[in-house]
């Protein structure tokens, strides 16, 4: 079946690689190097094969039980070593949480794989040796994980606490920290003859030009509500104009 021929060529190259990460390991100045992403990758693949072998042995009529164990088995194996490798990925990032997550679901991929193959009676197969040697990495990787992220609190408390009793109150500290006699008109101290940072002399007095300042910005405020106020009109309440007042007061009318 070429399903069975893919499964069989992508596990080959999965040990194949495993293989490969194994001695770069210990040979540092290898040049092709196989990362975690491409076991991560490789995986998928094995496991969407593995997915439409197992489809097509379950509708299969007759004694196919022994190979839905095996297949089940694979799957196992397939997704813990793929949360094992996926672990690795985080590590190096220093997620260090994560890490030790997928480690722990390696380790039940393991176990579940396990308990399948044991089952069947399936312990001389290749996929019970390869559970078995992904439960024991598993379990040191997480070991080791945890370890590095105790040690990495233990330093990051110690780097605070080192920088805690370093602070001193003294009176060494509290001297003047400017040089600069505008900066310093509180206290009784002489600048005559200190001389300036570049190497002359004189009395410092102030810095030129002043250092830049924060300057808090207010922010903007047009009134434009009150172009769109409509007054009310107040011509009622506003005494009517006479048009006959001054020929009144010419003849003597009108006078109040």
């Amino acid at each position: 079946m070429l399903v069975q021929q893919t499964v069989a060529r992508n596990q080959i190259l999965l040990a194949s690689y495993q293989a490969r990460m194994e001695k770069q390991q210990d040979d540092k100045e290898q040049k092709t190097k196989v990362k975690p992403e491409d076991m991560v990758k490789l995986c998928d693949n094995l496991l969407t094969n593995l997915a439409g072998l197992s489809d097509s042995l379950t509708s299969t009529q007759g004694g196919q039980e022994v190979a839905v164990a095996a297949c089940a088995g694979q799957e196992a194996a397939l997704r813990g070593w793929r949360a094992f490798y996926l672990a690795k990925v985080y590590w190096e990032r220093s997620s260090h949480a994560a890490a030790y997550l997928l480690y722990g679901a390696a380790k039940e991929h393991a176990t579940r794989g396990i308990a399948c193959t044991s089952a069947t009676n399936l312990e001389s197969d290749p996929t019970h040796a390869s559970l078995m040697a992904l439960l024991s990495s598993a379990r040191a990787q997480r070991l080791e994980v945890h370890a590095g992220e105790v040690l990495r609190v233990l330093k990051e408390e110690e780097e605070v606490d080192q920088g805690v009793r370093s602070l001193e109150v003294s009176s060494a500290q509290r001297a003047v920290k400017s040089l600069w006699l505008l900066d310093n008109l509180d206290q009784f101290q002489s600048f005559a003859g200190k001389g300036k940072p570049s190497g002359g002399g004189g009395v410092l007095l102030m810095q030129t030009p002043p250092p830049f300042l924060p300057t808090p910005a207010g922010p903007i405020v047009l009134d434009t509500a009150l172009n769109e106020i409509e007054f009310p009109s107040l011509e009622s309440r506003v005494r009517p104009t006479q048009q006959n007042k001054g020929i009144s007061r010419f003849f003597g009318w009108g006078r109040s």
